[in-house]
């Protein structure tokens, strides 16, 4: 299983490391101390990452948007940039996308005893 969550795993220590730049290291925190609940068998939890995955996508949108344009006013070259951050930006939706696998689904299902 741990395979399968690899992707949503770095997806989360890339959000970190972008939160640890930008904002220090108490909100970077937050996705890592997160990644524990990866491994607890309830269904909110992929839905959690999920919504995790989410917001992860729409702030590297706006990093993106935000970087591209700071290099457009400087006049220096940006489609390296733009192709980076797209990459990381598809990988992310794919985390989430992942979470979605009928295998992580059955992982998550709720227990009957």
């Amino acid at each position: 299983m741990f395979i399968r969550l690899l992707p949503v795993i770095l997806s989360a220590l890339l959000i970190a490391a972008h939160l640890m730049r930008y904002y220090g290291l108490e909100i970077a925190l937050i996705p890592i101390v997160l990644l524990i609940t990866l491994f607890i068998r309830h269904p909110l939890i992929r839905r959690g990452w999920q919504i995790l995955m989410l917001i992860s996508t729409i702030i590297w949108i706006d990093t993106t948007v935000e970087l591209i344009h700071f290099r457009l006013v400087a006049q220096q070259p940006y489609l390296r940039l733009a192709v980076i951050m797209i990459a990381v930006i598809l990988f992310t939706i794919f985390s989430g996308v992942m979470l979605e696998n009928k295998r992580i689904q059955t992982f998550y299902a709720r227990q009957t005893d």
